[in-house]
């Protein structure tokens, strides 16, 4: 083969490494920025609340007398179920679901505090020592809470996820099924460095 066919075909094949290369990155990026597809199928199971809030630093009341820490949703991931009715058979079956869900993280379930916040009557005192020990209840019905409660709009009793950070990020139905709140928050654990 001559000189000249050598650096011909060496050519070609360069052309041919950078299509394979810049061919798709291309491609993607016309579906992206010049058309309207998007892909269909979304990964998370919550509603994500876009753009994340910032929810204000308070201490609520505790059914012990006490307020809850100055770090109150902060430094962990919170895993907040609002209940703005009577703590009845929904609500428990919720609560229940959510302690399920985080002891199913294993190893990683230090990283997630279970918060129940409520707006009226408190949940039973027994109830929650015998079934939730690692439930942080706070009564959100206070005039303290009233900035707070602002944050969690779009359903009125569910789950919130609040990252470390304090930011509300995502919500739940109280009926959602603990295997998809446990997929994201694994998901989520994973991808985060704080908390």
């Amino acid at each position: 083969m001559s000189k000249q066919g050598k650096n011909k075909r060496g050519a070609w094949q360069a052309w041919g490494l950078a299509l394979w290369f810049f061919g798709p990155l291309a491609v993607a990026g016309y579906l992206y920025f010049d058309t309207d597809w998007r892909p269909g199928e979304r990964n998370n199971h919550g509603e994500l609340v876009v753009p994340a809030v910032p929810l204000p630093d308070v201490r609520l009341p505790t059914p012990d007398g006490t307020l809850t820490a100055e770090t109150f949703l902060r430094d962990r991931w919170s895993l907040v179920y609002l209940g703005r009715t009577p703590c009845e058979a929904a609500c428990q079956e919720a609560l229940y679901n959510g302690r399920q869900m985080r002891l199913a993280l294993g190893r990683l379930m230090e990283r997630v505090e279970r918060v129940y916040l409520h707006v009226g009557e408190p949940p039973e005192a027994a109830f929650v020592a015998t079934e939730h020990p690692d439930l942080q209840v706070a009564d959100a019905s206070v005039p303290a809470a009233a900035e707070l409660l602002e944050a969690f709009e779009g359903q009125a009793e569910g789950y919130w996820l609040v990252d470390p950070l304090g930011n509300l990020m995502m919500r739940y139905p109280a009926n959602e099924p603990p295997r998809g709140m446990m997929d994201d928050i694994k998901r989520l654990l994973r991808l985060s460095r704080i908390g």
